[in-house]
């Protein structure tokens, strides 16, 4: 669950967002079908669409502040760990292991700071490019095994 203590209930409205919790579902139940970096492809095609097509302005503010706000910052990064460790644990269980399994942290680590860096991107770039193509780029450099061809 997402934890924050009381004073910081502004800063989650504005980092959080109820399709955070739809992604770690649809990530759940692709992860009993597909390898990691696919399952979370295909919970992005899912849930990104109505991310940004409830209000693309409001998802930009967002990211504006989640990137540029440094009050927003120990917030962010708290619900980034939690976020890596969720992750972790729906990997540990989907392959039957143990829930401090190094390899399923590494994987939750790269797939959750790869598309944090996606996110970063679409910002830092001004929202040149769709946020999803971001992601999926970003999932295509882990998929290649990070390698820079």
């Amino acid at each position: 669950t997402w934890a924050y203590p009381a004073s910081k209930v502004q800063t989650e409205q504005i980092i959080h967002d109820d399709l955070d919790l739809e992604l770690l579902e649809v990530v759940q139940h692709e992860l009993s079908l597909h390898p990691p970096v696919e399952a979370v492809r295909r919970a992005i095609t899912q849930v990104m669409a109505r991310f940004l097509g409830r209000d693309e302005e409001l998802a930009r503010r967002k990211m504006r502040y989640w990137a540029e706000e440094p009050a927003i910052q120990p917030a962010a990064a708290l619900m980034t760990e939690q976020f890596t460790q969720l992750i972790a644990t729906i990997l540990a269980d989907a392959t039957g292991r143990q829930h401090d399994d190094l390899d399923t942290t590494v994987v939750a680590t790269t797939l959750v700071w790869a598309m944090t860096a996606a996110a970063k991107h679409w910002h830092a770039t001004g929202y040149t490019h769709p946020l999803e193509d971001e992601l999926q780029r970003a999932l295509t450099v882990v998929e290649n095994g990070l390698r820079l061809d």
